[in-house]
Formats: structure tokens, sequence, C-alpha cells
């Protein structure tokens, strides 16, 4: 009996700490990847590098380079917006001279969804409301209805109308379920997305967590879901396994070279919070980068209203830091002095303890002398 327990007592041990250990481990392969992000992005140029060859395809249709646009565009759209901007306006030049409805369709939408992240909101919703959505096919309905949903969502933020965006963010979120396959992946994520807002938490975890176990490699999607169970466990408050979805969602976005990012700068936030100064630090200067980079407005924006912040008080850190080491490098030149003098005090004494060691001798060979001659 007392075996079992002892063997019940281990496990539940093991159990508490191994997520802790779990979670340290990604924090540090986040850090480490930080380093060398650079790798990540030359992967990428070398891969639109090579699309771009496909320009060179002796006579070359308009439905091969619309095709190619559209490869590019996608590479674009979460590393560099501009460029993204770029193929998806020529896809609208080469749909309309095609006289092909589906492709203007999908080209435009797929400008809103730049423009949003670009913070261009007068241009995203000039085109929808330019798009009769009768028109559109379920696949471009579910694009239609998401660029609605992300523009209301993103231009709720630090509005004064705040509640009135939110609420019809919410109601084309709705208008995508119902148009959206309800064994699909991108329905359980925004169905998801509706639970956390009802805070029905669980049942939202759940789902979340059942689809991340089934992912295998660090895709684009592992991030966004890793970011929706990380929001989650914030709002239950739970640092440690925010921290850790985090970091998740970072490495993913890292090793996929997607410079439009939310979670390095969530992470840089709670490690703010929980005191990790230097770490924060270092997250949010790679977000920073990250969003100049991809010229994604919102997320610059974002950043810029933590950066001084965080920056603030890492420059306090170095200070101190720097204040503490004068001191330190003081306390260890007194304390030189301080040797230097005992080792002058040790010599002189060593040297007068054989100055009379050899007096004794003399005194003792004279005396021995006089003993004989008594």
């Amino acid at each position: 009996m007392k075996r079992i327990l002892s063997l019940v007592i281990l496990l539940f041990c093991i159990s508490a700490v191994f997520p802790k250990i779990s979670q340290d481990t990604t924090l540090i392969s986040l850090y480490k990847l930080v380093e060398h992000k650079e790798l990540y992005m030359t992967e990428k140029e070398e891969g639109i590098s090579e699309i771009k060859k496909m320009f060179k395809t002796p006579n070359i249709t308009p439905e091969q380079r619309y095709d190619i646009n559209l490869k590019l565009y996608n590479e674009y759209k979460t590393y560099i917006s501009d460029s993204a901007i770029y193929y998806a306006r020529e896809n609208t030049v080469i749909a309309e001279k095609l006289n092909n409805p589906a492709w203007a369709y999908e080209s435009q939408l797929d400008l809103v969804s730049l423009y949003i992240v670009a913070g261009m909101y007068i241009e995203a919703i000039d085109i929808l409301k330019s798009i009769n959505n009768k028109n559109l096919s379920d696949w471009l309905l579910i694009k239609y209805y998401d660029c609605y949903k992300q523009l209301y969502n993103y231009y709720s933020n630090n509005n004064p109308y705040t509640r009135i965006y939110i609420e019809k963010s919410k109601l084309y979120r709705d208008s995508l379920l119902n148009v959206l396959d309800e064994k699909s992946n991108h329905y359980k994520i925004v169905y998801a997305e509706k639970l956390y807002d009802e805070n029905k938490l669980l049942e939202a975890r759940q789902i979340l967590q059942n689809l991340l176990n089934r992912t295998e490699s660090d895709t684009h999607e592992k991030a966004v879901l890793a970011y929706a169970l990380a929001n989650i466990y914030k709002k239950e408050g739970s640092i440690g396994l925010q921290k850790h979805y985090y970091a998740i969602s970072a490495i993913c976005d890292i090793k996929n070279a997607i410079k439009e990012n939310a979670s390095m700068q969530a992470l840089a936030s709670v490690l703010y919070e929980t005191g990790e100064v230097e770490r924060a630090y270092d997250c949010i200067k790679s977000s920073m980068e990250d969003a100049m980079f991809c010229n994604a407005r919102l997320r610059t924006y974002e950043v810029s209203q933590i950066f001084p912040i965080i920056d603030s008080a890492y420059q306090e850190n170095v200070n101190k830091q720097k204040s503490e080491l004068q001191l330190f490098l003081i306390l260890v030149s007194i304390l030189s002095i301080f040797l230097i003098i005992a080792i002058i005090y040790v010599y002189r004494q060593m040297k007068r303890v054989a100055r009379i060691r050899k007096e004794l001798y003399h005194t003792n060979v004279k005396l021995n002398g006089l003993n004989t001659d008594l």
C-alpha cells in the first residue's frame, strides 16, 4: 500500500513539474530562433525567387501570369504587404481583361484583406461595397464574409465607436459560419472564436486543443491555433500556459517567415508583466522589426504602444546593472588595495621573521662555541 501511495505521489509531482519544464524548453527554443530568424527569411526569399523565374516562360499566357501572381501574393501577404498588394492589383487588371468575374472578385477580396492589415480601411470598405455578394460562389462568399469580419474587428481597435464595430464583426462572423463546412478546420477555428467571446472557454479550448494536437508540422495554422489558445489562457489568468502557447505560435511564425504576426508582441507583454524585462525587450524589438519590415500599420501601431514602456524598463535595468557594476568595480579596487597592503605587510613580516631566525642561528652558534670552550 505504501509503495502504491509513493508511486501516486511521484506521478503527481512529475505531472506538476513536466508542464513547467515543457514551457521553459519552448521559450528557450524561441529565444534561440529569434537570433537566427534571418535564415528563414533567406529561405523565403529563395522560394519567391524560384516562383518569379516562371515569368520567363516563353509565350506565357495571361492565365499563367495570373496563377504566378496568385502564388506570389500568397507568399508575400504575411511577409511584405506592399509586394502582395502589387501582385493582387496586377491580377485585378488581368481578370478584367479576360472578363473573368470569379478571378476579378478573388483578386479584389485579396486586396481587401491586405488593405485591412495595412490600415487602409477606406479603400477596403470601398471595394467591399462595390461587390454584390449575390454574384459570389460559396468559396468567394467565405472570403467576402471573412473580410468584413476582419475589417470591423481591426477597425474597432482604439475607435470611439468600438462596441458598434465589434457587433458588426460578430454579425459577419455568424454569416461566415453559415457558409463554412462544419467539418472544416476553418469553421472550428471561427466557432471557437465565437465561444471565446461568449466566455465558453472550456468548449473553445477543447476545440482548439484537438485541432492543435492533430497538427504535426509548424505550419501557419498551428501558429493561429496556439495564439488562440494562449488568448483563452490569458482570459483564465494562467500565466505559464499563456507564455507556452504564445511561444509556440511565435516559433511557427519565425519558421514560416511570417512578419504580420501578433504572438511575439503578446508574449512580450506577458514577460514584462512577470518581470522578465530583458526577454520582453528582445521579443518586442523582434516584433517591431517584423511589423516595420512587413509594413503592417496596425501591428506597428500596436507595438508602438507598448515598446516605449518595455524599452524604458529595459534601459532602467541596464543603467541599474551599470551602477551595480561600477559599485562592484569600486569594491574590487578597494579590496585589491587592501590585498596589496596585506601582501606587503606579510612580506615585511616574513623578512623580519627571517632576519630574527638568522640572528637566532648566529646566537646559537656563538653559544655552542662558548659551551665548547667551557
